[in-house]
C-alpha cells in the first residue's frame, strides 16, 4: 500500500473519531469512562442533606444511587457523587459524621463535624 494511501486512511480514521466524540457517541474523557450523563443532588458538599444521584451509561443502561448509612456503624454516611473519570460514571466517600447519620444524612448537634473521610 503507498504511503499516500496510509495518509488517506489515518485521516479519515481521525475524522471518524473526532465526529464520533464531538456528537457524544464516544466519552473522550482522561480515562476512557462510557457515561453519557449523570446529574443529581449527592455529593454536593451537604452532608446534613440525603441526595441521589442518577445516570446512564453509554450502553444505555441506567442507575441511581441514594446516599445511605452504614448498618454497621450508625456514625458513618456514604455519600454518592457523579464521577465521569470511572467506569461505573460514580464513586462514593464514606463520611463520619460525629453527632451520627439518619436517613442518609448526617444529624447535625452541638457538636460541630469533623469530616473524615476514608
Amino acid at each position: 500500500m503507498e504511503t499516500k494511501n496510509k495518509v488517506v486512511i489515518g485521516v479519515v480514521i481521525i475524522a471518524v473519531f473526532a465526529i464520533l466524540a464531538f456528537t457524544g457517541v464516544v466519552n473522550t474523557t482522561a480515562k476512557g469512562t462510557l457515561i453519557k450523563e449523570c446529574k443529581g443532588s449527592s455529593g454536593s458538599g451537604d452532608i446534613y442533606k440525603m441526595g441521589t444521584i442518577m445516570g446512564t451509561q453509554a450502553n444505555g443502561l441506567t442507575y441511581t444511587k441514594t446516599d445511605y448509612c452504614s448498618r454497621e456503624n450508625p456514625n458513618i454516611l456514604v455519600e454518592f457523587k457523579c464521577d465521569f473519570g470511572s467506569q461505573s460514571g460514580w464513586s462514593r466517600d464514606t463520611i463520619y459524621c460525629n453527632n451520627g447519620c439518619s436517613i442518609g444524612a448526617c444529624k447535625k448537634g452541638s457538636i460541630s463535624d469533623g469530616l473524615e473521610i476514608f
